[in-house]
């Protein structure tokens, strides 16, 4: 463990705070809205007439993107 943060610390960089957003904005939060709404649209076509399901589609939308499901 301390070698870890000793080596992080050797290679850190300073960066511009925006910058470094924009980069996990569209690193990570943009696949992930991208990868929930293709599950939606999966489910709202093919799952939900084969399985039992209470939720609506809203509700499945909003579930899938917030990660309750």
């Amino acid at each position: 463990m301390p070698l870890f943060f000793f080596a992080s610390g050797y290679i850190y960089k300073e960066r511009n705070i925006l910058n470094d957003l924009k980069k996990r904005l569209l690193t990570i939060i943009v696949p992930y809205i991208v990868f929930g709404i293709l599950c939606w649209i999966y489910w709202a076509m093919f799952e939900r007439h084969f399985r039992e399901s209470t939720y609506s589609i809203l509700e499945n939308a909003f579930g899938i993107l917030t990660g309750e499901y």
